[in-house]
């Protein structure tokens, strides 16, 4: 019997199935990854190792676009480019990257824990450095190694709550403009904390921070243990300046100071303010402990 002519019906099949598979866009988590930014409302999508941003249409547009164009974030020096329908998937690459650099694979894990840190920012109330030391482990090498840097990452923790606690965001340029808000006078208990200024007339400005029963506690324990930072310090000051005191073997800081700079004047300055708070003076002050 002639079967030759299966032949030509299974290579017809096989050419059909195959012509059909590959006009199927297969969509999953590599094809598509959205993040937004409150940040200058950005938005910045992930897709099969490169990330990009909108070119087209405006900020103001993109929510209502049935249509968005996309740029590879390195635009500068690449030519990927894409588009999309709207803010949905699916995602179509019109040009790629591959003359100009190599996939990052670990962009979409470092996208996504951004998005994980920022809402745990928002629910936690750990210092930064408690909330950096326990989030970081859970994450790959590569994806360390994308992040800020620990000072940046503290700085940025510090400003999305003060912004949600409504406080002012301020970057101060000069020291005469600094002003201190409200909110920031007093304790969470209502309690008076801003408590010495030079002034904004000062060019070597000093201000700190204490309440009226830590003073107290300066004037009993009259041994005195400082230190500086200069890390963590807003601009425009250079220094965060500590004072404490031990009290059954733990040391309790005191006294908060913002100072310009390392100058003995400087620090003069701050201890004279001080000594007016306080009816005993120290029998003792040591440094860099």
């Amino acid at each position: 019997m002639d079967l030759s002519f299966l032949d030509s019906q299974v290579e017809h099949s096989v050419d059909e199935i195959s012509e059909k598979i590959s006009s199927i866009k297969i969509q999953n988590d590599h094809d598509w990854s959205l993040h937004h930014t409150q940040k200058n409302n950005f938005y910045k999508l992930y897709s099969n190792g490169f990330c990009y941003v909108v070119d087209k249409p405006k900020i103001d547009l993109i929510s209502e676009a049935t249509k968005i164009y996309w740029r590879c974030e390195f635009y500068n020096e690449c030519g990927g480019r894409g588009i999309s329908n709207g803010l949905i998937p699916p995602f179509k690459e019109t040009n790629n990257h591959h003359d100009w650099h190599k996939p990052k694979p670990e962009s979409k894990e470092f996208l996504e824990s951004k998005e994980t840190f920022n809402e745990l920012v928002k629910k936690s109330k750990d210092a930064p450095r408690a909330l950096i030391r326990d989030f970081q482990p859970g994450l790959s090498e590569n994806c360390i190694y994308s992040w800020s840097k620990k000072n940046a990452i503290r700085q940025k923790v510090i400003r999305t709550r003060n912004c949600q606690n409504g406080l002012s965001t301020k970057n101060f340029k000069l020291l005469h403009h600094v002003v201190i808000d409200e909110e920031l006078k007093f304790t969470y208990k209502k309690n008076k904390f801003y408590f010495g200024d030079s002034g904004p007339t000062d060019k070597n400005r000093v201000i700190f921070f204490t309440t009226d029963q830590n003073l107290k506690l300066l004037s009993t324990y009259r041994d005195w243990y400082c230190d500086g930072t200069f890390s963590i310090c807003p601009s425009p000051f250079k220094q965060v300046y500590t004072i404490h005191i031990i009290i059954r073997g733990t040391t309790l800081p005191m006294v908060y100071a913002f100072l310009p700079n390392k100058k003995q004047v400087t620090y003069k300055k701050l201890f004279k303010l001080l000594a007016e708070l306080i009816t005993m003076k120290p029998l003792s002050v040591n440094c860099d402990f």
